[in-house]
């Protein structure tokens, strides 16, 4: 089982990657990830994606995400955000995938 943290989980591209990995074997939401000011945080990331609940909470705790999931996947649209969770993956010994455009040639 590939235990994912989806970033960015009440976005369009998250609440779609939430969705897909209900039907995906050999996959789970381990972890839900927004910012800080997101007004979703501790909602259900898969009633937030519309498929139910999964009984993941969203969460603002990157970190704590990372450390319990094999895998993080974000699409961000801040070229700063994303590295700064590339480093966290990092940190955590986490694989990490990453969509995101807007990047300059030093960020990549």
């Amino acid at each position: 089982m590939v235990r994912c943290a989806i970033i960015g989980a009440a976005g369009r591209m998250g609440k779609r990657l939430v969705a897909l990995a209900q039907d995906a074997p050999g996959v789970e939401v381990a972890a839900a990830v927004e910012r800080v000011e997101c007004d979703l945080l501790g909602s259900d990331a898969g009633d937030v994606a519309g498929v139910g609940s999964i009984s993941v909470p969203i969460a603002a705790d990157l970190p704590m995400a990372l450390s319990g999931s094999d895998v993080g996947i974000a699409f961000v649209n801040d070229p700063a955000a994303g590295i700064e969770q590339v480093r966290a993956a990092a940190d955590a010994g986490c694989a990490f995938v990453m969509g995101s455009t807007g990047m300059d040639a030093e960020q990549e």
